[in-house]
């Protein structure tokens, strides 16, 4: 008797729905938090004010979506907290001669 690796699909444990939807729904919510990353490093200001609001001051929608995500959002509020630029240090800036 040959054995051969056999899907779980093809012996009929799950239907493929069951597995993709859950892989197709984590990869939509890991795409809005690039876009939210990629705003926030973007060049258009409206854009860019969107995300930073969401990234660090949302208190409910970014939680959600870090954890469909699969992310710990309080880790990783805490590390762009690090990188963010700071507003009032950025105006007041002299210019590089």
């Amino acid at each position: 008797m040959e054995m051969g690796i056999v899907s779980g699909r093809e012996a009929g444990i799950f239907r493929g729905d069951e597995i993709e939807a859950p892989v197709a729904e984590h990869k939509l919510w890991v795409a809005v938090l690039a876009q939210a990353l990629e705003d926030w490093e973007g060049d258009r200001l409206h854009a860019r004010r969107d995300a930073e609001q969401f990234l660090f001051h949302d208190k409910n929608d970014f939680f959600t979506v870090c954890t469909r995500a699969g992310v710990d959002g309080s880790s990783l509020r805490s590390r762009l907290s690090r990188l963010q630029r700071p507003a009032a240090s950025m105006r007041s800036a002299p210019l590089a001669a």
